[in-house]
């Protein structure tokens, strides 16, 4: 076998391997969004902030979250660790690199008036938020505002980026570490709200969509 064909032999192996890896990302990613989801109904997203929020130290930890909430071990540390990657929380080690979970922005818990009752964000309940919120939206913000899931939040969020109608932008650190993940409303709806509400019907239809997608457990 010439070397020619054993280095393409090595090239397609490589990229199937590459693939195969992004795969399984990509599913447990999903799966653990799914997952968490399924165990909104023993402690909301929300609540989970709340309860973080009221600790005498603002430090929560997998064992604290099992003794105070309905979820075993196994869900108590995917939900810590799912809003972790979300840029939800900070974490700090100690020893057998325990983690210990802090908010990273104080928790602004106000009631909006007019917040529909829909389980998806609507167009309406965008522009209130951007307005209570200072136009400046965080998945902390809209999820205690609002009470939907984070993993709702999420992909209803990228459905107004892929409609060029909010912008995500991400704060560094000094090496260069995502540190804050915040979200801004675009041009020409930033400065007149009426362009917004003219796409409602049509976004409302697609966000509800999602929401549902988000509901499959398949």
């Amino acid at each position: 076998m010439s070397g020619k064909v054993i280095a393409v032999i090595v090239l397609i192996f490589s990229l199937l391997v590459i693939f195969a890896v992004v795969g399984l990302i990509i599913y447990a990613v999903r799966k653990q969004s799914k997952d968490n989801y399924l165990t909104q109904g023993l402690i909301s997203d929300q609540e989970l902030l709340r309860l973080i929020a009221a600790q005498p130290d603002g430090i929560m930890t997998v064992d604290r979250l099992v003794e105070q909430s309905g979820l075993n071990k196994k869900q108590a540390k995917s939900r810590l660790a799912y809003l972790q990657m979300q840029g939800i929380f900070d974490v700090h080690h100690g020893s057998w690199m325990k983690g210990h979970y802090s908010l990273k922005d104080p928790l602004v818990d106000k009631q909006i008036e007019g917040i529909s009752k829909e389980p998806f964000l609507t167009v309406e309940d965008m522009l209130l938020l951007f307005k209570h919120h200072d136009y400046q939206l965080t998945y902390q913000k809209v999820c205690v505002s609002t009470g939907l899931p984070v993993s709702v939040i999420k992909e209803e969020l990228n459905y107004f980026i892929k409609e060029k109608v909010v912008s995500k932008v991400q704060k560094t650190d000094p090496m260069g570490m995502y540190s804050r993940i915040m979200f801004l409303l675009e041009e020409p709806y930033r400065s007149n709200t009426n362009k917004f509400l003219e796409r409602e019907k049509e976004m409302n239809l697609e966000l509800e969509k999602i929401y549902i997608k988000e509901l499959r457990t398949d």
